[in-house]
């Protein structure tokens, strides 16, 4: 909704807590002093869970403008709001066509190996997370938009690629959300080094008669079971995963875990290798010794 002066009169409302509900946000609002319309967290159609973001709207773009002056930063549930104007659905720029009706690809190369240092991975997702909930948890450190990544049956990969502002906000966004709980789940952020997350690559070569669907983890605490493991890699396509156990019961510090594909194995060595678990840095690699 805009002005006559073509100025938002709505207000993104992101970083919202998972407790937040339309009256705390509300009241929120009104002890803000603002002049505000509506207020409303937005919420899951299916199971009615906030998205951990709101819409306000506001009689003129002015009193949007005030609230964002007043309110942007404040506390709420214990959490610092963010407030801006809210852009409505992203829309893509569609490709200019080449010679012959062709599309043709821009393909960009940035220092260092062609990552882009604003643009981030975001790994372990649990498969009900969904953009809108990413982006109104990441839109206060700077994101200008968080994509879950999809397979073509429409099921989540469990991950996502976030773009930022900055390099600089791209790395306090890292720092901020490695290791955050979201649905269940600690997240894994990193720059994104594939450009694209998910984008093609040749499988990494192997000798003999190696499996490229089995990978080895070790250096893994004592502590950690199949049952820790297996909801980690399976975001990345595991079968299975088995922490290896002596005849006394123990652990023997590694597991093998069975992908499925070569694209998915290499995918979780680059996702997980060095990932720290339990407070020891994991070493992920393709089972090369065949347990």
């Amino acid at each position: 909704m805009y002005g006559e002066q073509g100025m938002s009169t709505t207000l993104f409302v992101g970083n919202l807590s998972w407790d937040t509900t339309n009256e705390s946000l509300q009241a929120f609002m009104t002890a803000g002093g603002v002049n505000w319309m509506s207020a409303e967290v937005q919420s899951h159609a299916d199971s009615g869970r906030s998205k951990g973001w709101g819409l306000a709207s506001f009689a003129t773009p002015e009193d949007a403008q005030t609230a964002m002056q007043v309110l942007n930063d404040s506390e709420l549930d214990g959490r610092p709001v963010n407030l801006r104007e809210d852009r409505g659905p992203t829309e893509k720029t569609p490709r200019a066509p080449t010679e012959g009706g062709k599309k043709k690809r821009n393909k960009k190369k940035s220092v260092g190996g062609g990552d882009d240092p604003s643009k981030l991975f975001i790994g372990n997702l649990a498969w009900t997370v969904t953009s809108e909930s990413l982006y109104g948890l990441f839109a206060s450190s700077g994101a200008q938009s968080a994509e879950v990544q999809f397979k073509p049956n429409g099921t989540s990969k469990g991950f996502a690629l976030a773009q930022f502002l900055s390099p600089e906000a791209a790395n306090q966004a890292v720092e901020s959300f490695t290791g955050y709980e979201l649905e269940g789940r600690p997240m894994q952020v990193r720059v994104d080094g594939k450009g694209g997350g998910g984008g093609e690559r040749k499988p990494r070569e192997q000798t003999g008669t190696v499996d490229p669907n089995r990978l080895f983890i070790g250096n893994l605490a004592w502590t950690v079971s199949s049952e820790t493991l297996f909801p980690l890699f399976s975001s990345m396509g595991a079968q299975s995963v088995i922490v290896q156990m002596k005849p006394n019961g123990t652990s023997k510090g590694f597991a093998l875990a069975q992908m499925n594909s070569p694209e998915a194995a290499n995918q979780a060595i680059e996702s997980f290798n060095g990932f720290d678990l339990e407070g020891r840095p994991m070493s992920v690699k393709f089972d090369s010794k065949g347990y």
